[in-house]
């Protein structure tokens, strides 16, 4: 349907419907992101043992490396796990959108 010009109001808007849209969303960015977040405090926490273990290492100019390519591993091995549910996010996009307007 097409709304006339001037003729939309907020009032159409359901509250509870974008309450559960912002959860939903902060869910999924947050199982999104876990496995590169453990990565990422696992190596931090290893190169904090190797600094003290062995300072003779330059771990801040070796630490940025590591953990790039961990970010970037840890990424490329969970994307076949995440990638059902990203793309079933994006199909329930625009049902979501327009469910919210009527």
């Amino acid at each position: 349907r097409r709304q006339p010009l001037g003729t939309f109001t907020l009032d159409r808007i359901k509250p509870e419907l974008l309450a559960q849209i912002a959860a939903s969303s902060f869910v999924l960015a947050v199982e999104l992101v876990f496995p590169v977040l453990v990565a990422l405090l696992l190596a931090e926490m290893a190169l904090g043992v190797l600094a003290n273990v062995a300072p003779q290492f330059g771990i801040f100019q070796i630490g940025l490396q590591i953990k790039i390519a961990l970010a970037l591993g840890s990424i490329a091995l969970t994307m076949p796990v995440l990638l059902p549910r990203i793309h079933a996010l994006f199909n329930g996009m625009i049902g979501i959108s327009v469910a919210v307007l009527r």
